[in-house]
């Protein structure tokens, strides 16, 4: 096995420290991928992976925000949440995307139940 010159050490490091994945720089320099991993374990590299998965629909400060809406009361379900924010700031989510975000947050809504279907005086004597 030949050693690796030092031109080809500082190219692979240069590009590593850019981002490229290992593979990448293995074509590009005409090295194996196996030198490119020993190479940056010998110079003590260590890149973060990136993150895998789509970006999140709601940042931080909306999700902050659809939580305030429900706890002021200007919102009492996490439809009329998605509703405000497609109003107000014009970001299109739907009711479960919110539900999810306030159960992350701490706080819940909660789909509206079904209304007694007795009419209001039977509904007095039943529950007295």
């Amino acid at each position: 096995m030949r050693a690796t010159s030092k031109d080809i050490q500082l190219q692979t490091i240069k590009l590593l420290n850019d981002g490229l994945s290992e593979r990448t720089i293995a074509k590009a320099v005409g090295i194996s991928n196996s030198t490119v991993n020993n190479i940056k374990r010998a110079h003590g590299l260590i890149i973060p992976k990136q993150k895998g998965g789509r970006a999140p629909k709601l940042s931080k400060r909306t999700r902050h925000y659809c939580l305030r809406l429900v706890k002021t009361g200007k919102a009492k379900s996490a439809a009329e949440v998605a509703r405000c924010l497609k109003d107000e700031l014009d970001i299109d989510v739907s009711a479960v995307t919110v539900r999810r975000v306030l159960h992350d947050l701490g706080s819940a809504t909660y789909k509206k139940g079904p209304e007694s279907k007795l009419a209001p005086h039977h509904d007095k004597a039943r529950l007295a």
